[in-house]
């Protein structure tokens, strides 16, 4: 067993301090916290230079302790971070851990359930917000021991086949060593020790000074070092080579190129980003054999099909959509025909993957604010990072994150995927090419409702959909289904 690390906090002298539980987040994703009326209970927050592990493995006896405090069984999920400029916008020496909680569902109001403890009440999610991502207040947890009560083999043992490398205990000290000897090799010298940045269950991120500036260390899956390497090197206007890419390892150092943009993203910027994400795009078309050889997948339109209708013949899902009112597709007693509705999904999805009916290209496939970076320089140049989710699909499926997740303004006009349609016009009109995007959105739902359900199935999530998810299910289901008769004629 380690000992956790004392760090010394302190409050920065424009900040007002806060001490908070922990964030407790439900199946539909609503951030709330639970505080303490009055004195508000500190919840441990433990520091130890290795990646701690995820979910239910290091959370069971900081549910039992907090079941204690509000009379509420949660199951915590314990996350770490130290001097996370995403969250602490950058408060050099703040160190903190978040709980993310996954709370039960009130059957009959589908809402997280409220503490039974009357000592605790929530607090609302734009209080959350302001307190602890608009950096407007300093949140500080007390160091507890709390962690030595828990015994890291038995739970090593309850995944011992899905861990990732980051997850077991000797990685942090030996790649942090491996990097710093290939550092030094390469001709930087480092002027501290790495440090956790960001950790997640799809990738972990370390940081070290050195002489030259930040360095950035990054795991994730075994092709994103490849994947950017490669990337960058035919497109170096909207992405970056690595230093160094480990593939055996999984690992990859990059050199520090700016700041990530979050909601610093102007209608410039979107301008600026939009046909250049389209030029990349269009030039993958002639590097695609090179993409899957650097480890980018191809989308598997099969494989999704199979997925979504293993979500259809689940016993809970298929009961809950069949008791809910409003499918127009129903057999006598009044309940929804679900294969109806699945043979749409089906002949929708290998209508869009017909050959020649759609172009395809490299999708990066998780585009957003803050995986874009202004680079340093008066240049102000904006690149793309984070590749681990790229694939060759569809292209226009990066649109539907350039409007819904990227675009400025967004109570305005969205004139700028004009720009980016006009790029693929020999493919079709604009209004056709419309049409497309808006198919591309619907193809995103189908991938996302059958991510969501193995995802709760591999952890046991109770209930696997709330109502609420399950009506935007009927919807998209029924959106599905219109869109094949009109495909038909």
């Amino acid at each position: 067993m380690w000992v956790p690390l004392k760090r010394e906090h302190v409050c920065p002298p424009d900040r007002e301090q806060v001490a908070y539980t922990g964030l407790l987040v439900d199946l539909m994703n609503y951030m709330v916290i639970v505080q303490r009326k009055g004195d508000k209970y500190q919840f441990p927050c433990v520091h130890s230079p290795e990646v701690p592990f995820r979910g239910r493995l290091m959370s069971e006896c900081f549910s039992r302790r907090f079941e204690e405090l509000t009379g509420t069984r949660y199951d915590l999920v314990f996350l770490y971070c130290t001097r996370n400029e995403i969250l602490s916008r950058g408060v050099v020496g703040m160190h903190r851990a978040i709980f993310g909680c996954v709370a039960p569902i009130d059957p009959e109001t589908d809402d997280p359930v409220k503490p039974v403890c009357e000592e605790y009440e929530w607090m609302p999610i734009s209080t959350a917000e302001r307190l602890i991502y608009r950096g407007e207040k300093w949140i500080d947890n007390e160091d507890i021991m709390a962690v030595q009560d828990l015994n890291r083999d038995e739970f090593l043992e309850m995944r011992e086949d899905g861990l990732r490398p980051w997850e077991i205990p000797s990685w942090f000290e030996t790649t942090t060593k491996e990097a710093s000897s290939v550092l030094h090799k390469l001709g930087y010298t480092t002027k501290d020790f790495f440090e956790q940045h960001t950790v997640s269950c799809h990738s972990t991120v370390l940081r070290v000074e050195t002489e030259k500036g930040r360095v950035y260390l990054k795991a994730s899956n075994k092709n994103e070092g490849r994947v950017t390497e490669y990337i960058g090197g035919f497109a170096p206007y909207l992405a970056r080579k690595p230093l160094y890419v480990n593939a055996e390892k999984e690992w990859m150092l990059m050199e520090d190129y700016g700041k990530a943009l979050f909601e610093k993203f102007t209608r410039s910027d979107y301008e600026k980003l939009v046909p250049l994400h389209g030029k990349l795009q269009l030039e993958s078309r002639d590097h695609i054999a090179e993409l899957i050889a650097a480890g980018v997948e191809q989308v598997d339109v099969e494989g999704l099909i199979s997925k979504f209708g293993k979500m259809l013949e689940d016993e809970e899902v298929r009961s809950g959509l069949r008791e809910m009112k409003g499918f127009s597709n129903v057999d006598e007693e009044g309940k929804a025909e679900l294969s109806k509705y699945f043979e749409a999904v089906c002949q929708f999805l290998r209508w869009m993957y017909g050959p020649g009916r759609f172009p395809l290209a490299l999708v990066h496939g998780d585009v957003h604010d803050g995986n874009i970076i202004r680079c340093r320089g008066d240049e102000g140049e904006l690149i793309l990072f984070d590749w681990d989710a790229a694939r060759i699909d569809i292209p226009f499926i990066d649109v539907v994150f350039l409007e819904t997740e990227v675009r400025p303004e967004k109570d305005q006009k969205n004139d700028g995927i004009d720009w980016y349609l006009e790029l693929w016009r020999e493919y079709g009109s604009i209004s056709e090419l419309r049409q497309m995007c808006t198919d591309s959105t619907f193809k995103k739902c189908i991938v996302w409702w059958t991510s969501l359900f193995h995802y709760a199935k591999k952890y046991c999530e109770v209930p696997l959909f709330t109502v609420r998810q399950l009506e935007s299910l009927k919807d998209d289901l029924e959106i599905v289904l219109k869109r094949v008769k009109e495909i038909r004629g």
